[in-house]
């Protein structure tokens, strides 16, 4: 191609484009170029000159976006541009400006076209024929900007521009003041719980000088090494976070490939933006149809769903004019018409034309000159992949082999090359419309494109590749989930690699614990892969304890228990044994075998001959099961025997936990302030152990429950709020969900009903494997409030407790549970069934008297109104013996509660009451104000009952128990 003279005329084109900038750029750049005895000016000259991003440089210089105007005025100061020269190209760009703004349409405070963009190519021409989709999103992002958040769902198939319009609302969200946040989905990490935003959020980088990652944000990414455990709560919490200090717009793409926790914790987060100034922009293809989708598109609301359909002939005439200059003749427009709308399809089909020198202009049309032309978007996009050199297509492929985005270091990694080496191909990829540096790393600029790469390879090879990549990134000590990412797709092909390798079995005995705790989906496919073919000894152990264990996080208790049974039964290592044992033991009582678990903890113990240290923790275990079992007192025995063999071996872990089964069954026996004094014991003893952070949350719970016991509700509510403050930051959910209940539970007993209720709806938002035990307490307390207050949920929350209760076992009382369905049925006049069910309740339970306690004045009024005096007067009685010297005023309530409901006394019952008051326990005292109501009108005394009926109304109206009301109303 000749040079141009340097002193070649300036002239104004007809219609200004992007490539009429880029040719005088080019000029500039090869006149400066001489002056250095240099054919062309390099990138690296001009990022010395004006500091640029050498990538962002290289978006500018080839016409891909439009360069901003600063930096246009350093870049042709660096060129050595004449006066007349800036000022001809600084009215260039004003004019391609115009232009492009015009041609998408403008609108008051409209969404930028011509910023640059994370996809190359302009968003001027992606964003042909989305008018009225830009002016919802800007209305939308307007509404961030004075903290109001929402959510909206852009749907539609490939190539259709929802990436695109994405990136156009982020441009918007940062001119506004906003801060950012993107995370993509990609196929390949869909067995990695919520990694998409677990990744973005590791990536913060501050968006403008004022604006900053606020403080403790980092840490709360940083403070658990289990990203599965705190996956969840860990992104609410930052997110919520981060948007304390400014406006925040979250972007999450190709939501069809995300995991079920990233979709779940979506979901919570859309309801958030009801209450934050989060704006939630969600993409996703409409195939495949998902379960958990759907429920995300309910959580969004239908008017929030923006579907992305083809262009219209007159929209793609107007896409085709921006990409060529000109108007399109027939010929192009038939062809085009192929691309059925799709504006990603039509940018890489003029692509490819225009690469193969098939167009030509005449007359202001520009019209094909080959019929030789691509008829498919692989064509297309294998076409632009050819015009790459060699080293360039096989550094892409390896790329493609590490998914949608990656980081520069890790394609080293798996291309065995060096970054300095890696640049030139990076650079011919970026200035080829292949990657972009999107911000967090490199990433193809289009799905498809990666798409048309990885299945260019054949499978066999694909997968050998796939293992080589996974080796290369544990030589470099890449995280497990990075090393099982590549290891998954093996798997899924047994055919094409039938065999582990050696180096698999030892970094999955290594690492595995690791990999199981942070992606137990993943890990399950790897381990039964490792465990194929025959496996030493020494490895099998491991291999089949970490499989185990990723099971029973997985929710297949059942299969959990064959694996840790099955390799058990083949000969382990002490360590391996408990470890085993523990998981086996779990396993079954989840699945209601808790008698079997125990039977096969003491036969371990019997059979074996184990170690202090290991003998201590299976004993610990043993306590644990007995106590699930409703057995008290040899759950005490047995957490004692498992003390003193700790203390004699010295192991601190199992002190710690043997100290906690003995508080909670001094608990259980209504002794609260001892199990207190055991709590703070267990506590200290757990201050230096890391291992033991999750007993010290469970005993932080414990301990809120024993105060709640003791009537300190303001310490117990705030040692429970500490609790769940503890589970959140280090992403405990089991624990979380369990201080939610406890807090259901307190605030239940204190009256804050609205509170409990809120709490049971945070409880439900939790998207994970519940304790059942939990879940049961909660959903009956709601059933409660349900039927006391005469709403429409009860049916449902009881149902959810009955579920829960099954899986746990007849073996526990759970007052909640037993008092819902008590009134239910007594609400049905079945009063009889009504006393069956807290009789059954306390059959089942008869050490743990803490729940005892709340069903014994239920258990004297049904039988008295039964007519079972023997009933009554044993209840009444039990209390007696049991609770009159107790040490909380609503344990001592009991005893004269019962009695005066038995011997119909007054002030017996009014003593209860005054006992219930300074419990602050509103619900007993009324009832209890009501009975001596009931008493007085039974002796004529209608003054004296007139005033116990308005103490117990005033109390039932501030409950809001409508049930009651009605109840206490016809007496009068």
């Amino acid at each position: 191609m000749s040079e141009e003279p340097d002193e070649a005329p300036l002239t104004q084109p007809g219609v200004a484009t992007r490539m009429d900038l880029v040719h005088q750029l080019e000029r500039l750049r090869r006149r400066a170029a001489r002056g250095r005895h240099k054919t062309r000016l390099s990138l690296d000259d001009i990022v010395k000159a004006t500091g640029i991003p050498k990538s962002s440089l290289a978006n500018y210089l080839s016409g891909r976006t439009l360069v901003p105007a600063d930096q246009l005025d350093a870049i042709l100061q660096a060129l050595g541009a004449t006066v007349p020269e800036l000022s001809f190209c600084a009215q260039l760009w004003e004019r391609i400006a115009d232009q492009e703004h015009d041609a998408a349409g403008a609108s008051p405070r409209p969404i930028p076209r011509t910023r640059p963009a994370e996809h190359p190519r302009t968003i001027a021409s992606r964003l042909v024929g989305r008018n009225d989709q830009l002016t919802t999103l800007d209305t939308l992002v307007t509404a961030l900007g004075r903290q109001q958040g929402q959510a909206i769902l852009v749907e539609g198939p490939p190539g259709i521009g929802k990436s695109a319009l994405m990136t156009a609302v982020i441009a918007a969200a940062r001119d506004a003041g906003c801060a950012t946040l993107r995370a993509a989905c990609e196929e390949l990490s869909r067995a990695f719980p919520l990694l998409p935003l677990l990744e973005a959020l590791r990536q913060l980088q501050p968006d403008s000088p004022d604006w900053a990652v606020p403080a403790g944000t980092q840490q709360i990414l940083a403070a658990h090494e289990n990203p599965l455990a705190a996956a969840g709560e860990r992104v609410v919490m930052a997110i919520e976070r981060l948007c304390t200090q400014t406006p925040l717009l979250l972007v999450v793409d190709d939501l069809q490939w995300g995991d079920d926790m990233t979709i779940s914790t979506l979901s919570r987060l859309v309801r958030l933006s009801q209450r934050r100034p989060i704006l939630v922009l969600a993409a996703a293809r409409p195939l495949p149809r998902r379960d958990d989708l759907d429920a995300l598109r309910r959580t969004i609301g239908r008017d929030r769903i923006m579907t992305l359909r083809p262009l219209e002939n007159r929209a793609v005439t107007e896409l085709l004019r921006q990409l060529t200059g000109s108007h399109p003749g027939a010929a192009l427009a038939t062809l085009a018409a192929r691309a059925a709308g799709n504006p990603f399809y039509l940018v890489e089909l003029v692509g490819a034309l225009d690469r193969a020198h098939a167009l030509t202009t005449r007359a202001g049309t520009v019209e094909l000159t080959d019929p030789a032309t691509p008829l498919s978007l692989s064509r297309a996009i294998a076409d632009r992949l050819a015009y790459l050199t060699p080293p360039t297509r096989s550094v892409l492929q390896h790329a493609a082999l590490l998914g949608l985005e990656f980081q520069a270091d890790e394609l080293a990694t798996a291309a065995d090359l060096t970054v300095e080496n890696l640049v030139s191909s990076l650079e011919e990829a970026i200035d080829g419309d292949v990657l972009v540096d999107n911000g967090r790393g490199l990433a193809f600029r289009h799905p498809l494109i990666r798409d048309v790469l990885y299945d260019a390879m054949a499978p066999t090879i694909r997968m050998i590749r796939h293992r080589a990549v996974a080796h290369a990134l544990l030589r470099a000590a890449a995280p497990p989930e990075r090393v099982a990412r590549q290891l998954l797709p093996t798997v899924t092909d047994a055919a094409a690699v039938p065999h582990p390798d050696s180096w698999v079995r030892r970094w999955l005995v290594d690492s595995g614990h690791r990999l199981v705790e942070r992606a137990p989906r993943a890990a399950v496919p790897l381990l039964r892969w490792a465990l194929t073919e025959p496996v030493s000894h020494d490895e099998h152990g491991p291999l089949a304890g970490r499989l185990a264990d990723a099971l029973l996080r997985t929710g297949d208790p059942s299969e959990a228990a064959r694996v840790a049974s099955e390799a058990l039964a083949r000969g382990v290592t002490p360590g391996e044994l408990v470890a085993l044992q523990w998981t086996l033991a779990a396993s079954r009582s989840t699945i209601g075998h808790a008698d079997q678990a125990l039977a096969e903890v003491e036969q371990t113990l019997r059979d074996h001959e184990l170690g202090p240290r290991e003998q201590a923790r299976l004993l610990v275990m043993a306590a644990r099961v007995y106590r699930s079992l409703g057995r008290i007192t040899e759950a005490g025995r047995t957490a004692q025997d498992a003390l003193a063999a700790a203390q004699a071996a010295g192991d601190s872990w199992s002190i710690a936990w043997a100290l906690a089964v003995v508080a909670l069954v001094r608990a259980h026996l209504a002794e609260p302030t001892p199990a207190l004094a055991l709590v703070e014991q267990a506590l200290t003893a757990t201050a230096e152990a890391a291992t033991l952070n999750d007993l010290r949350l469970l005993l932080h719970i414990n301990k809120g429950m024993l105060l709640n016991s003791l009537d300190h509700h303001d310490t117990a509510i705030a040692s429970i709020r500490q609790a769940r403050r503890l589970a959140r930051s280090s992403g405990n959910v089991l624990r979380l969900v369990q201080t939610q209940a406890a807090l259901v539970e307190v605030c239940f007993d204190y009256g804050r009903w609205d509170d409990a209720l809120a709490a049971v709806r945070s409880l439900d938002d939790i998207e994970a494997t519940k304790d059942p035990t939990a879940e049961c307490i909660s959903h009956a307390a709601a059933a409660l409030i349900a039927l006391h207050r005469g709403t429409p949920h009860a049916h449902r929350h009881l149902a959810q407790a009955r579920s829960c209760a099954t899986r746990v076992g007849p073996h526990r009382i759970f007052s909640p549970y037993a008092l819902a369905t008590s009134l239910q049925r007594e609400q049905s006049q079945d009063l009889a069934g009504a006393l069956a069910v807290l009789l059954e309740a306390l059959a089942n339970g008869t050490d743990e008297l803490d729940e005892a306690v709340e069903l014994m004045p239920d258990v004297v009024r049904l039988a008295i109104a039964g007519g079972d005096e023997a009933t009554a007067l044993a209840t009444a009685d039990h209390a007696r013996k049991t609770f009159a010297d107790a040490t909380s005023p609503h344990h001592r309530a009991a005893a004269p509660h019962c009695r005066g409901l038995f011997a119909r006394d007054a002030s017996l019952l009014l003593q209860a009451a005054e006992l219930y008051r300074a419990a602050d326990r509103p619900l007993p005292r009324a009832q209890a104000m009501e009975a001596a109501g009931i008493v007085a009108l039974d002796a004529g005394n209608r003054s004296a009952a007139g005033e116990h009926f308005a103490v117990a109304k005033r109390t039932y109206d501030e409950l809001g128990c409508a049930w009651d009301i009605s109840r206490i109303t016809s007496y009068r």
